[in-house]
């Protein structure tokens, strides 16, 4: 696991000197910095971004964005309105990278209607898709983008024969989507079939376990304008050139990043080829700084030992941490594997729910009021140690309690896993999870 040792290396002073800041116009001067810096710092009611500042300096992550304008997305139809909103608006490109791509609808709109129309007026479309995660995509669906002029490629391809066959573990995880530098999106969501309902609706509709894991998948994105949308967009044309994807993309937008509003905004990613993995250092910096609350979502939960600590020590020194978990999924290796940490967390003081009504592909954390992430980044050793995975973070007391009510919501879907409770479980699943358990790094 990287970064093992951070934990152990966090300042333990407050900041003393200034983050690297971005203005929709370029970096600040060291002197507006000064007085940005102690600014966020005092932000809400807390000391946990003076530190985390700090901690965020020392391991070099990129700097704090200003000038942006945020939307909390939650599930798929909502999601695809915003961004396929933005699709019919492109008027220069469209880039899409997204681990599981095939067709999306919502409403009587569908992707490949979309990005076959934008292509027609003119407007270059690139995807990056990976090819495990899109291994069951309708190849027809595939012909028929690329029929209609837009650029496809497959993240490390699955013929061992192909130049660009990297071992089958290392995976794009990532979900981005960019249009004309200005708008972007990212988050937990993909292009698929999963999200035809909106997970809000399945109780209602009395939908079985499977009816929820085939159509109803309860997931959360981001979408963001302003300086952020550009370093996604820089991210994305990075894998591009990383994955040897064919053609070259066009430049970049040469306008100025346009100032979508007041939220700062940090892009944090990772890949296996990283010297230090950025968004790890990110997690175990807040849950070692929190003071008062750590609210997870988390799809797929399987913490090594530093993380773990991490939940179990905030906890233990009197912040609230509550996680809420799938209460099944699609992957039972992963589930059990994950619930094989339920003793040592719950006798820690963690509070962890599983949320019952949907099938939970989320991946959100809001920390103390004032910080927030969204990204494709489960709590397992996939997306610390093989794959590549993106993080956006929102330092903003306003989206923050948007967080919590998503977070309150979701809690109220969910039933909660009490040491009492935990205890008395069947011999059958402590079995799964002895089995599961020494598999973790691979799952």
């Amino acid at each position: 696991m990287p970064d093992v040792e951070l934990a152990r290396t966090l300042p333990v002073s407050r900041s003393k000197t200034p983050v690297d800041i971005e203005s929709p116009h370029g970096m600040v001067s060291r002197a507006a910095s000064v007085r940005l810096t102690r600014k966020l710092a005092a932000t809400g009611d807390t000391a946990l971004l003076d530190y985390h500042l700090a901690a965020m300096k020392e391991i070099g992550a990129p700097p704090l964005l200003l000038g942006n304008a945020v939307e909390l997305l939650i599930d798929g139809p909502r999601t695809y309105r915003a961004v396929f909103a933005a699709i019919e608006a492109a008027r220069e490109y469209v880039l899409v990278e997204s681990f599981i791509f095939e067709e999306a609808v919502e409403g009587d709109r569908r992707l490949s209607t979309l990005l076959a129309e934008a292509r027609q007026r003119g407007v270059e479309v690139y995807v990056i898709y990976d090819a495990i995660g899109s291994l069951t995509t309708d190849q027809q669906f595939l012909k028929s983008l690329h029929d209609a002029g837009i650029a496809l490629c497959a993240f490390n391809p699955l013929n061992p024969l192909d130049q660009r066959f990297a071992g089958l573990n290392h995976r794009d995880h990532r979900k981005i989507v960019v249009v004309d530098g200005e708008r972007a999106y990212a988050g937990g969501i993909n292009f698929s079939h999963a999200y035809r309902i909106a997970s809000r609706q399945l109780k209602k509709g009395g939908f079985s376990k499977q009816k929820a894991i085939e159509q109803g998948w309860r997931d959360t994105h981001i979408g963001v304008r302003g300086p952020a949308a550009r370093h996604l967009e820089q991210l994305f044309r990075d894998t591009w050139a990383r994955a040897e994807c064919p053609g070259t993309i066009q430049p970049e937008m040469a306008n100025a990043a346009i100032d979508g509003g007041n939220t700062v905004v940090q892009v944090v990613a990772s890949t296996p080829d990283d010297e230090h993995n950025v968004i790890y250092a990110t997690l175990l910096s807040v849950l070692a700084y929190a003071q008062k609350s750590v609210d997870v979502t988390m799809a797929y939960f399987v913490p090594d030992d530093t993380l773990e600590k991490a939940l179990r020590d905030a906890a233990r020194r009197g912040v609230a941490v509550r996680i809420i978990l799938p209460a099944y999924s699609d992957f039972s290796g992963v589930f059990y594997a994950g619930r094989a940490h339920y003793d040592e967390l719950l006798e820690s003081g963690v509070k962890l729910y599983e949320l019952d009504s949907a099938f939970l592909h989320s991946k959100s954390i809001v920390v103390d009021g004032v910080w927030s992430s969204i990204g494709s980044t489960n709590f397992d050793w996939r997306s610390f140690v093989h794959n590549d995975e993106i993080s956006v973070c929102v330092i903003d007391e306003g989206f923050a309690r948007s967080m919590a009510r998503m977070f309150d919501d979701d809690l109220r879907e969910s039933r909660e896993i009490t040491l009492a409770q935990w205890k008395k479980r069947g011999i059958r699943e402590r079995l799964k999870e002895l089995l599961w358990l020494p598999l973790q790094y691979w799952l």
